[in-house]
């Protein structure tokens, strides 16, 4: 595919590294909180990503270090298809990731890499023509799914909406209708052996409006 909104722009080549993007998922790897998810949150505001594309403009810099302009128009960006049928972006923490990348059919098979912000994938994603669903962090490895939606609030196009409070309940307790006697009979059990225990209620909670 190739989208006019995205843009190349002439500068010196700077390393690709997202150290604070690579920690976030690597905490995330060892149990989601909600912490660990604004972590990853704010890293990705800050990221800058490798985007796999083809173009035929060889990404050769000049004696100063600097690139050569390419026509957006000209930029092919590679998808990732699941299984449901629905194409996602692929985009990349470093380049070590990026060569995992693999295009079936291509004469070239390792696709040249672009680098894209968070804001620079909203407005991709932003297209009403498009169909494509968000992004895929590091796949294969990693597989984290960045919704549109999600990317929309990262870029700040978008506020994410607020928690609607829910409506007061009344709990009230009373005798169980079905009466646990495997329950009874363990708990029983454990009072006999501990003093400490004189008296013990069994009852259901019960919630309603």
């Amino acid at each position: 595919m190739s989208d006019k909104k995205a843009k190349i722009q002439q500068g010196t080549i700077a390393p690709v590294t997202n150290p604070e993007v690579k920690k976030a998922i690597n905490d995330l790897k060892q149990g989601s909180t909600p912490e660990r998810q604004e972590a990853l949150s704010n890293a990705l505001k800050k990221a800058r990503l490798l985007a796999p594309c083809n173009f035929d403009v060889e990404l050769k810099p000049d004696h100063n270090g600097v690139l050569p302009t390419v026509n957006p128009s000209q930029i092919k960006f590679f998808l990732i298809n699941t299984n449901d049928g629905k194409a996602f972006f692929p985009a990349f923490t470093d380049v070590e990731e990026s060569t995992k990348f693999k295009v079936a059919g291509e004469k070239d098979d390792t696709p040249k890499n672009i680098v894209r912000t968070i804001q620079e994938y909203d407005a991709l994603l932003s297209d009403p023509n498009t169909k494509i669903q968000g992004v895929i962090i590091n796949p294969g490895t990693d597989n984290i799914v960045i919704p549109k939606p999600l990317i929309a609030i990262l870029a700040g196009r978008e506020r994410p909406k607020p928690v609607q409070p829910t409506a007061p309940m009344n709990v009230t307790y009373s005798e169980p209708n079905v009466y646990p006697t495997r329950l009874v009979n363990a708990v029983y059990d454990y009072c006999e052996t501990n003093d400490a225990i004189s008296r013990v209620w069994l009852k259901s909670k019960l919630y309603g409006p």
